[in-house]
């Protein structure tokens, strides 16, 4: 009983993360203005990771660690092109604050380890 009730919860942490991913995929590839100028361009989370997404709603078996590696690093960059830029940006702030919270989630959550492993 125990195991299913963390796999529930692992169940809807592994869709948060999912949402989260899904937004920043969209939202960077749709409204770029809130990011960069209108010449700029930005690539975060397209076509690749839309398929690990994917991976990760069939439990495929390495995609939680690939995708907490991919994570990790778009944090790490996306906080550096939020320093590089020299003035504080919202929309940058979230990006960093949503690629943290997938990491957590995909690194250190017993309960997402769970339910990726359950039934596989």
């Amino acid at each position: 009983m125990k195991d299913f009730v963390s796999a529930n919860k692992g169940k809807i942490e592994v869709f948060i993360v999912l949402a989260i991913l899904l937004t920043i995929s969209l939202l960077t590839h749709f409204r770029k203005d809130l990011f960069v100028e209108e010449s700029g361009k930005i690539e975060l989370f397209n076509g690749l990771s839309l398929i690990l997404i994917f991976g990760l709603i069939a439990k495929w078996k390495y995609t939680r660690e690939i995708l907490a590696f991919y994570t990790f690093f778009a944090a790490l960059a996306t906080l550096m092109g939020m320093m590089v830029g020299g003035q504080f940006s919202l929309a940058w702030f979230f990006l960093v604050l949503g690629f943290s919270v997938s990491f957590y989630f995909l690194s250190f959550s017993k309960n997402v380890r769970q339910y990726l492993t359950l039934n596989r």
